[in-house]
């Protein structure tokens, strides 16, 4: 006989919305995680920890590996946030979740790959262990997440938008539970719009609104002019002479490939020739080979010269249009320039199942592992304690071992009985 074995995947469950939810029809949809656990009712969209310390009853950490010699909160804190694989296996998917009320201790260490380090995490931030991600778009100014944020340092400015059901008001084929969207579609044309103008656009005026914005029409679907990773078109629709060696991603593309689109053109030369058009992912082999990779990597969205928008990587001096946020770390003194450094492996329980027990240090069933990207900070735009992340689903179940993820290996133990 056998056992399965799920491996060197993060200690991380959420709840899925319904009995017959299946992540295959879902990748590409963004899901708004709320922390679970304590008094709250585990519903949909909620998340939470496991207790990896009870799951197992061996040493968890490989003495080779990033958290070995770690234990307690320290413990919980590199197992999430810390770049390497773990080395850590759950038994048939049976989970024992941590208690709600210590749910908090971990959350914020998710904020190291978006280069944010706050007070009871500023001793990762020289930790080559806890390296951020290539690119970190977020909702803050420059030079305020290096220690402790405040809801002053916010910026609507190089932010991330979910799926459009989330902020634009039409619900229609996405997930709402307790008056609040908890699951997208898929469908972020407008926000992508918004996107590119808070993040890309030369003319700043129309930020907050996608009336007013100077777009163009490529094969029925609509672009901001400014996207540089829009499809080419022609004559009046073609793409300015510093994108033209940038991939094309149309409306179909998730943010994930997007993201990926972003790695490519600020870290590499010739992006285009990093950048899997299959995949949506930059080559594995480029991130090894450093001949590919820029002498200085290009912060895409902090400035842009009406004067000159050509130049990126040197504007001259003069009126520039300068944002108040950033697209490259710079907290941290180095960057990981792998693009999953934001993407997690979490296990996923039907919550509602009654064969798990959910009340405090409960235990569950995982129905699903998938791998996540993490589109947003850990808290959103605030800082008084919200745990909100949005995530989009970027994988199929992970039932098999597939050697192109970073994480989330799947075996078959053989065993031998008599």
């Amino acid at each position: 006989g056998y056992t399965s074995l799920a491996c060197d995947i993060a200690p991380v469950f959420f709840c899925m919305p319904d009995a017959n939810w299946d992540p295959a029809q879902h990748k590409g949809e963004t899901v708004l995680l709320r922390s679970g656990g304590g008094s709250a009712q585990w519903g949909p969209g909620n998340f939470g920890f496991l207790d990896i310390v009870n799951m197992v009853d061996y040493d968890i950490t490989d003495t080779a590996g990033p958290c070995y010699g770690e234990n307690g909160a320290n413990l919980y804190n590199c197992l999430i946030g810390a770049e390497a694989a773990l080395t850590l296996c759950f038994e048939n998917g049976q989970l024992e979740l941590l208690p709600g009320q210590r749910n908090g201790i971990t959350p914020a260490v998710l904020n190291s790959k978006f280069d944010m380090y706050n007070a009871t995490n500023q001793q990762y931030q020289d930790d080559s262990r806890f390296r951020p991600a290539p690119i970190v778009s977020k909702s803050y100014e420059t030079g305020t997440t290096c220690a402790q944020q405040s809801e002053n340092d916010i910026t609507d400015t190089t932010d991330f938008l979910p799926d459009d059901c989330f902020w634009d008001g039409v619900t229609s084929g996405c997930g709402v539970y307790d008056s609040v969207v908890r699951y997208g579609n898929g469908d972020w044309e407008d926000a992508r719009l918004e996107y590119v103008d808070r993040n890309y656009s030369v003319d700043m005026a129309s930020i907050g609104t996608i009336t007013g914005l100077e777009t163009v029409n490529i094969a029925g679907q609509t672009y901001h002019i400014d996207d540089p990773f829009r499809p080419n078109g022609s004559g009046a629709n073609e793409r300015p002479d510093y994108y033209q060696d940038y991939p094309e991603l149309d409306n179909t593309a998730w943010r994930w490939h997007y993201y990926n689109a972003e790695v490519a053109a600020s870290y590499f030369n010739s992006p285009d020739t990093v950048f899997n058009s299959t995949t949506g992912e930059v080559n594995q082999a480029s991130l090894i080979d450093g001949s590919a990779q820029r002498s200085t990597p290009i912060d895409l969205v902090a400035v842009r010269d009406p004067n000159d928008p050509d130049n990126l990587l040197d504007p001259p001096s003069g009126a520039f249009l300068s944002r108040s946020g950033t697209g490259l770390p710079h907290c941290a003194p180095d960057a990981s320039l792998n693009p999953r450094r934001r993407t997690i492996v979490s296990a996923v329980v039907d919550c509602d199942d009654p064969n798990n027990n959910m009340n405090g240090s409960g235990t569950a069933t995982a129905r699903y592992f998938v791998e996540v990207f993490l589109q947003s900070v850990s808290g959103g735009t605030t800082t008084n304690g919200d745990m909100d992340i949005y995530i989009e689903l970027i994988s199929d179940p992970l039932v098999v071992g597939d050697p192109s993820y970073a994480s989330g290996v799947f075996r078959n133990l053989i065993q031998l009985y008599r």
